[in-house]
Parts: C-alpha cells; structure tokens; sequence
C-alpha cells in the first residue's frame, strides 16, 4: 500500500510538472510555428554555396501560401546551444565556470517571426 501511494504521488507530481512545462510563458508566440533544422553540408554544398542555399530556401518558405513571416537562427531557439561572446567588462573578474553573455545570428524579421514583441528599438533588417 505504501509503495503504491508513493508511485501516485510520483506520477501526479511528474503530470503536474508536464502541465507546468506546456503553459508556461515562454517570451513568444508557440502557436503555428514551425521550426525547421537544415545542414546543407550534409548534402555536399560547399562553403561558398551554402549561404546562397539558406537565402534560396527562405525565400522559398516565406512565398509558401499562409506562410505570415519567416526568419532563421544558426542557433536553435531552445536548444540551449549558443556561443560566447567573448565580451570583458573592464574591472570584472568573471568567477569560475562563468561563461558570460551569449550570442546567436538571426535573420531579418525574426523577432517579428515568433511574436516576440519589441519594447524598444528596432528588429534585423537584411
């Protein structure tokens, strides 16, 4: 009987934690967005052809009909990956294991893209 009331509290506190994962605010908008991973070299195109292939495949996205908006990122959007900026403030001493702020490349419009609204300034242009 014990085993049994720790196994369902065990299963009601991992579907609450399911629960809290799916409506919790994420900073954009989740509905209708689809996110799409490419890596053109895995299909042979050289270093110097690969940026046109990226542009051409946005640019066909985008001409999709019901299609509102569409922008890409070299890193995903949660993936947790992203690169050091290697940017130093100068009299900081970072502490151990600090990576310090973070960087991605995003196309134009994509802010715009996933309903991230913009408080102040102006999103990517081209």
């Amino acid at each position: 009987m014990a085993l049994s009331l720790l196994l369902l509290t065990g299963a009601g506190l991992f579907a609450r934690s399911l629960y809290n994962l799916r409506t919790m605010d994420t900073g954009f908008d989740r509905q209708n967005v689809l996110v799409l991973r490419l890596d053109a070299s895995l299909s042979g195109y050289k270093q110097e052809r690969v940026t046109q292939f990226y542009r051409e495949v946005l640019s066909r996205v985008a001409a999709l009909p019901d299609v509102r908006a569409a922008s890409y990122a070299v890193m995903g959007l949660v993936t947790g990956n992203s690169w050091g900026s290697g940017i130093k403030a100068e009299g900081y001493t970072p502490r151990e294991g600090d990576r310090g702020p973070l960087r991605n490349f995003v196309g134009a419009g994509y802010f715009h893209t996933l309903g991230i609204p913009i408080l102040a300034g102006r999103d990517f242009g081209p």
